[in-house]
């Protein structure tokens, strides 16, 4: 039997009491004809059932690193994750994902060939589970399932799109310059609202250094879309959450400064409006979408300090 080539990538997945969604991508990544120098697992949910699916793939790729983390956040997880790495190139991607064929010989031959990129990322293809959307969600935000794609060649991403974590290839040297992610931001299950945006603050600041942000068309990820994110409730909840999360990015990298009076303003006449959008304004998805968005952007201006600091318990009673 012919041996894969072996690449210098470590691969940083994350995973949380996953196996079965766990093995499928560690399945998609070890049947490439080229696979990375080591992976590393960072596990915080129950270490037991991680270890009993990492045991039978380790009979036929030993490179794997099973670290145990007794914390939480996807932020804390993934700098647990690359701080561990022996490789350069670190690639980033998620437990419930699967990679395609191609993925780790694109992203290493692109990484190593130019070094002017910081971060690289690709595609991402929504998989619905029952084989279709069960609601007509707006092209323009399908981002939020996650799905991903834009036309033309290699280059930038475009319309400040940012890479998402899902599919996210960087340089160690330059998470130890920035410092990694922001633990304070991504998702973590015990905070009272969720702030993510931890890879697009990643990114700005990697940009702020004069590195490229870089989208290759054949750096495929595949992603599910489960029953319960292909609902109204789970829309309006999510775009909620965007709006928050731009918001607080945006006070994050501006500050309230002298622009705090005239928030206040924008907050109550914006608020008029879109309780007229929501209720009573055109009743297309897209216009909701926009609403919820605009109404968690408020909130998370407003709230910025509570929010970080974990004192606000909904944006429905705040």
């Amino acid at each position: 039997m012919k041996e894969n080539r072996i690449v210098d990538v470590s691969v940083i997945i994350c995973t949380a009491n996953r196996p079965a969604l766990l093995l499928k991508q560690l399945e998609s990544i070890l049947s490439s004809a080229v696979q990375p120098r080591e992976i590393i697992i960072v596990d915080q949910g129950n270490a037991a059932l991680t270890a009993e699916i990492l045991d039978g793939l380790k009979e036929s790729y030993a490179a794997i690193q099973h670290l145990l983390d007794h914390g939480r956040g996807a932020s804390r997880a993934r700098n647990i994750g690359w701080r561990a790495a022996s490789c350069e190139i670190i690639a980033f991607t998620d437990d419930d994902a699967c990679v395609s064929d191609r993925w780790l010989q694109v992203g290493f031959q692109h990484m190593l060939a130019h070094a002017d990129t910081g971060i690289l990322g690709g595609p991402i293809t929504g998989v619905p589970e029952g084989g279709a959307l069960q609601i007509d969600i707006p092209v323009e935000f399908r981002y939020i399932l996650p799905e991903y794609s834009q036309s033309g060649p290699i280059g930038p991403f475009l319309g400040g799109a940012r890479p998402p974590a899902v599919n996210y290839w960087t340089r160690k040297s330059l998470l130890l310059r920035t410092g990694g992610f922001n633990e304070k931001l991504g998702p973590v299950n015990e905070r009272k609202i969720q702030v993510y945006g931890e890879d697009s603050d990643l990114t700005h600041r990697v940009d702020a250094l004069g590195y490229r942000i870089i989208y290759h068309p054949d750096l495929m990820v595949y992603h599910p879309v489960p029953l319960m994110r292909q609902t109204e409730d789970y829309l309006k909840k999510r775009m909620l959450t965007e709006g928050i999360t731009n918001a607080v990015l945006w006070r994050k990298k501006e500050g309230a400064g002298r622009f705090f009076p005239l928030l206040k303003a924008i907050r109550l006449v914006a608020g008029l409006i879109l309780s007229t959008m929501l209720q009573f304004g055109p009743r297309r998805t897209a216009w909701r979408m926009r609403g919820y968005y605009f109404r968690g952007a408020l909130f998370g201006l407003w709230h910025y300090g509570r929010i970080m600091d974990d004192k606000i318990n909904s944006i429905h009673k705040d």
